[in-house]
């Protein structure tokens, strides 16, 4: 008879440490926010240096076309 009391226990205690693990994981969870900034950032360095290289690319063909180069 101790012995189902101790494992009832036992199981009591697993179940309110598996509960709160849980409820702490949500709550971390639920507080996370993407750090949009830092990807606008790189989205825009990814716009900007794609622009750069079309310019470029732009320059040298005319610059050929003129015989500079």
């Amino acid at each position: 008879m101790a012995v189902i009391v101790l494992l009832a226990i036992a199981y009591i205690v697993y179940l309110i440490l598996d509960l709160m693990s849980r409820r702490k994981f949500a709550e971390q969870y639920s507080t996370w926010k993407p750090d949009l900034d830092s990807y606008y950032k790189q989205e825009l360095e990814r716009e900007q240096q794609a622009k750069d290289a079309k310019i470029c690319e732009i320059l040298e063909d005319l610059l050929r076309k003129q015989g500079m180069i």
